[in-house]
């Protein structure tokens, strides 16, 4: 039953954009980004740290909509430079180091995009959408020895995504995408019934450079310049 489903529905989705193809594009995106830990007011204490994400988006265009869902490898996390007694040390002594907190996953966003403008050459958008995302590694790098593994987050976990772009159309089927990114985790609070605390959230902001191939170029109804 569950192998005719998935058949029927792979054969609905190859109809589906054969049928669509011209509205396609997928590309390859590059994401230098700033990552932090909002944990509330304790967050002051901590500084963000500048991991280089990137992974596949699979976009479809509809006269100024776009919908479009990504599959991406994603470092987030925080840092933290201060003096630590140094157990190695036989005289008790203390250093300064660089503590860091690292959540590794792949996350998959769901946005939909308004172009503001599009024109034949370039096109801007802004958009907004949801993303859920599968955390595989979570470490706590003390500074002076091997970094130890942590349970901060659930594995698996979801967020808001809100973006924007400006694109750049080099020919009929090749773009190029510049723009900001900001993703936040969204998460209930966490009880805590013998102490004040916090409820860490990830968050990260990135500027995103994307090369897309559209499978039927340039929509019809696209004006030109």
């Amino acid at each position: 039953m569950i192998m005719k489903a998935f058949t029927f529905l792979s054969f609905f989705l190859m109809v589906f954009i054969g049928y669509t193809q011209d509205r396609w594009g997928v590309g390859v995106i590059l994401s230098p980004s700033i990552s932090q830990i909002d944990e509330q007011s304790y967050s002051q204490y901590y500084e963000p740290i500048y991991p280089f994400n990137g992974g596949i988006r699979l976009d479809f265009k509809y006269r100024r909509l776009e919908l479009s869902y990504g599959i991406l490898h994603l470092t987030q996390g925080k840092k933290f430079d201060g003096k630590v007694t140094i157990p190695s040390d036989p005289e008790g002594g203390t250093g300064t180091v660089t503590q860091k907190t690292k959540i590794k996953g792949f996350f998959m966003p769901l946005n939909v995009n308004y172009f503001v403008l599009d024109k034949e050459h370039i096109g801007s958008y802004v958009g907004v959408g949801l993303y859920t995302g599968y955390i595989y590694s979570q470490t706590f790098d003390p500074g002076y020895t091997n970094p130890v593994n942590i349970v901060l987050f659930d594995k698996l976990y979801f967020g808001v995504n809100v973006d924007m772009g400006v694109v750049f159309r080099l020919s009929p089927r090749f773009n190029i995408i510049f723009g900001p990114n900001i993703l936040y985790q969204l998460r209930k609070e966490i009880r805590h019934d013998d102490f004040p605390a916090f409820t860490p959230r990830l968050c990260t902001m990135s500027f995103d450079v994307g090369f897309f191939y559209r499978f039927g170029g340039i929509e019809k109804n696209t004006p030109k310049e």
